[in-house]
């Protein structure tokens, strides 16, 4: 991101990434971070 993007945000989260992998595109993304709010958010 855009230092200028990152300025507009008003919470930013990381994903960290091992191995070779550079970047990951927005759907997996979103996918991972749906996956651990439902772990918190909905009941088991």
């Amino acid at each position: 991101m855009s230092d200028e993007g990152i300025k507009v945000c008003e919470v930013l989260y990381e994903i960290n990434q091992y191995g070779s992998t550079r970047s990951m595109n927005a759907s997996a993304a979103g996918a991972i971070a749906m996956y651990h709010w439902a772990l918190q958010h909905l009941p088991k």
